[in-house]
């Protein structure tokens, strides 16, 4: 909601007036005063009067936050893969951070108050002039974060009353991971054992077969939504999908980092061939990224067959996922197009003769079909009109 000048009602004389000065802090980045904030504010039983939260109000609050990042993150990682540029900054988990604020009555007699704020995981307290709160500057260069409407409106059936309680609790605990997976300023190291225990805790594998959990989870997906056109390949006898591969080496990586065994730094990213018309450039991407892609295809899977029945009906078997006919759900789905066939996972039209001869034949076919000679026949005789009964007695 928006939390304007405060004329709603009348709090108590040293809150209102600290109130005024703690919010002349925020300012927009040309360090003018905001008109109004938006605030997150989860008390309607005390008629909106600013109390201390219980922690299950705060879980609940954070639920919705991971919910809500995963929606912004996932969204721009499948677009940086698909497109090899971002237009701003990468966003991370730091960028929406929950804020809290107690008003002690020691607090509020200072001349001078201090405040309180958590900050990248821990607290930080200093007199509430020297703060300064503004607009993200990913939210500035965009004009808003916006979460994908698609996936927003997709997960957010986990928090409906009959969605099954169990795969609830693991959802939402796996998109716990994937924010601690996604905060830039941990190790690289960090990013990769928890976004591997955010699929984990997703995927809820036997703990003697997590790393072939996984990995067959990944060939699962591709090969029920792409067919012939996901890359497979083979390996000491076994056959799985390029991606299914890549996962299980990551889960090796993922073992060897939680064991205590050396791994050098550029073994935790990997070179993204991106291509742009007929050239090829090469981007720098974090396997954690890459297993955060895979996470949310995995993720995505659960939740739709619980999707409501408006634009987002549930997949039939080898259905794609632009089958809903929803503009935002084929945007997302051009995206994970690109970003499969850039990773080299999933074989590209023009890259695939055969395929490509096909399809310009039967595109051809349909565009050239009104000329051909049996068309134009048939049109013709369509257009023509048959000689009545009693003219062709009388002749």
């Amino acid at each position: 909601m928006v939390f304007q000048p405060l004329r709603a009602f009348t709090p108590e004389p040293t809150i209102a007036q600290f109130l005024a000065r703690y919010f002349e802090r925020f300012r927009d980045l040309q360090d003018r005063p905001v008109q109004t904030i938006t605030l997150c504010h989860y008390a309607p039983e005390e008629s909106g009067y600013l109390i201390s939260l219980s922690e299950q109000q705060f879980q609940e609050i954070r639920d919705a936050v991971n919910l809500v990042l995963f929606c912004v993150l996932w969204n721009e990682l499948c677009e940086f893969l698909a497109k090899g540029y971002r237009v701003a900054a990468p966003p991370n988990t730091e960028t929406f951070e929950i804020v809290a604020q107690a008003f002690t009555d020691e607090m509020l007699q200072m001349e001078l108050p201090y405040i309180t704020l958590p900050t990248h995981g821990m607290r930080y307290t200093d007199k509430l002039e020297k703060f300064r709160f503004s607009i993200p500057l990913n939210a500035y260069l965009r004009g808003q974060v916006l979460p994908e409407p698609y996936l927003l409106h997709l997960l957010q059936r986990v928090f409906d009353v009959e969605f099954p309680e169990q795969l609830r609790r693991r959802i939402l605990r796996s998109l716990e991971w994937f924010r601690i997976a996604n905060q830039k300023d941990y190790p690289v190291q960090t990013g990769v054992v928890s976004i591997a225990t955010a699929l984990e805790t997703l995927l809820a594998p036997d703990e003697n077969r997590i790393k072939r959990t996984l990995a067959d989870a990944v060939d699962d997906w591709l090969r029920k939504q792409w067919g012939e056109w996901a890359i497979e390949a083979q390996r000491d006898g076994y056959s799985r999908t390029a991606a299914g591969f890549w996962m299980w080496d990551f889960y090796d990586l993922r073992n060897r980092i939680v064991h205590g065994e050396p791994v050098a730094s550029d073994e935790m990213f990997v070179s993204v061939p991106i291509k742009r018309g007929h050239e090829v450039d090469s981007v720098s991407v974090s396997k954690t990224d890459i297993a955060s892609i895979i996470y949310g295809i995995l993720l995505i899977d659960y939740l739709s067959p619980h999707s409501d029945s408006g634009n987002l009906e549930p997949m039939a078997d080898g259905a794609t996922l632009d089958e809903s006919g929803d503009i935002s759900l084929r945007d997302t789905q051009s995206k994970v197009e690109d970003t499969l066939a850039n990773l080299g996972w999933r074989r590209r039209l023009e890259d695939d003769p055969k395929a490509m001869r096909l399809y310009l034949q039967t595109v051809l076919g349909e565009l050239l079909e009104p000329l051909s000679s049996e068309s134009l026949i048939r049109e013709r005789s369509q257009e023509r009109p048959e000689p009545a009964v009693e003219d062709i007695t009388k002749g």
